[in-house]
């Protein structure tokens, strides 16, 4: 039963991974509720402290839900059915319930290797489960050494969204399409899947990585390349053709933020990228605050890759709501970030980086620390717990393993690693209680996958069949 028609998503949304679950069906209506029923229910009451995601459920004869978002209600409808998975029932008492931490992050790199839309979703639906709750795509990408190949251009590079950017345009400069040719995403299915993901709890947050790792950028417009030896080709050319890269740039975001049905609506975190740019340090600097600049001014909320440490300077660099990932010490230093105002978000390469199957980073992430290792400390550097800049953390696969170093690591060698990693990590961030690694292993085997979700694309026939050879 829900009370308010903005909780109609969330009570179907329970009744499905119910029936999902145990195969039977439960009624979902909108009124008052009886004896045995489940009531969803949205509260203004601030006393209760849930504020964006907590919620209050009170359980004895009936199932009564109280939350200020449908957010909220959302998690309390996962735990329901968690409990339900565990021991086939609901126990009686109060629970109040909300995540320590705000940001709850997946990185997935599909800039360097083909995912398909569907993948996507089910990421979403598996990280849900867990409630981690920001799904980071990062969008566009290429091979690293392009100073191996005779020719850096030829290397490979994609731009996952459709764009309207092609061969011949922008009076002739442009050399060739944007778009990836082996796979992309139309704006209208990418559009439908960020508003789609936030019924499941999850903030899609679009990476568009720019002035560094931009080969896909570059081929259409390769006079924007900062030079033609090695990577410099995939950098543009801050130093010398300041205004025109910028342009360029901020043409390819405006196509996604500033129509009037825009891709990347409002409420959408938008990912500016600024990593590992090693050609002008200022240059840099300046760069990155016009496209904070122009992401905030946008009305959005802007997020960045840090390396305002490596790339220390003079040049100014906006801070005041700006979301940052730490990814490497060196590049940033969390204390310096936090120093500068950023609100900071942790996943250092050396604890939460997987690029499978490579020989270095993880291939598997280590449990112990997904599950135990504090999230407000890098490098024997701590922020204190609770502090507002402390958003959160994240957890990365990176498919450097492209071109000529295929690998052959397909959709579901990713899940695979991902399988201790988004229930460990999303425990941490939410919440562990007092339960050790072993019991908490132990629970996740238990809850599995997302309800709706079929990473092994199994079908009828091949579900019965291994469960009859078990």
């Amino acid at each position: 039963v829900y009370k308010d028609s903005s909780l109609q998503k969330t009570a179907e949304a329970l009744a499905n991974d119910y029936e999902d679950i145990t195969g039977k069906s439960i009624a979902v209506v909108k009124g008052e509720s009886k004896t045995g029923d489940i009531t969803l229910a949205l509260t203004k009451d601030k006393s209760l402290g849930l504020q964006d995601e907590g919620y209050l459920m009170d359980i004895d004869d009936s199932i009564n839900i109280k939350a200020e978002t449908t957010t909220g209600a959302y998690w309390a409808t996962r735990t329901i059915l968690q409990s339900i998975k565990q021991s086939g029932n609901v126990p009686c008492g109060t629970t109040r319930d909300y995540p320590l931490y705000k940001v709850r992050s997946f990185i997935l790199d599909v800039g360097r290797k083909t995912f398909t839309m569907d993948y996507l979703k089910q990421i979403v639906k598996q990280m849900s489960w867990y409630k981690m709750n920001d799904f980071q795509v990062h969008l566009n990408d290429n091979l690293i050494p392009i100073e191996s190949l005779a020719d850096p251009m030829t290397g490979y590079s994609a731009f996952r969204l459709e764009s309207d950017v092609k061969k011949g345009g922008n009076n002739g400069l442009n050399q060739q399409d944007l778009t990836s040719t082996d796979l992309f995403y139309t704006k209208k299915e990418f559009k439908d899947f960020i508003k789609d993901s936030r019924d499941y709890g999850v903030d899609i947050v679009p990476e568009i990585d720019t002035p560094a790792h931009s080969l896909a950028l570059t081929k259409v417009r390769p006079d924007l390349r900062h030079g033609t030896n090695g990577r410099e080709n995939d950098h543009l050319a801050l130093r010398d053709k300041y205004d025109e890269s910028l342009e360029f740039v901020q043409s390819i975001f405006d196509e996604y933020m500033t129509t009037s049905d825009p891709i990347f609506d409002e409420q959408t975190t938008v990912h500016v990228g600024a990593d590992e740019y090693n050609a002008d340090k200022e240059a840099y600097r300046r760069f990155s605050d016009d496209m904070l600049k122009y992401v905030q001014n946008s009305g959005r909320t802007a997020r960045i890759w840090g390396s305002l440490t490596q790339c220390s300077g003079k040049t100014p660099v906006r801070s005041k709501d700006v979301q940052m990932n730490l990814w490497n010490f060196g590049y940033a230093n969390m204390d310096q970030m936090y120093e500068q105002g950023y609100d900071l978000i942790n996943c250092n390469d050396a604890q939460y980086y997987i690029v499978p199957n490579a020989g270095y980073y993880y291939d598997y992430l280590n449990s112990n620390i997904l599950y135990n290792q504090a999230i407000n400390s890098i490098s024997g550097v701590t922020i204190p717990a609770g502090d507002e800049q402390m958003l959160g953390g994240a957890i990365a696969v990176w498919n450097d393993m492209t071109d000529y170093l295929e690998n052959g690591i397909s959709e579901y060698d990713v899940y695979d690693r991902l399988q201790n990693a988004i229930p460990l990590f999303g425990a941490k961030l939410w919440g562990k209680d007092d339960k050790t690694l072993s019991q908490a292993n132990n629970l996740r085997v238990t809850l599995g996958d997302a309800p709706g979700t079929n990473f092994g694309y199994e079908t009828i026939k091949m579900k019965t069949l291994l469960l009859i050879m078990i």
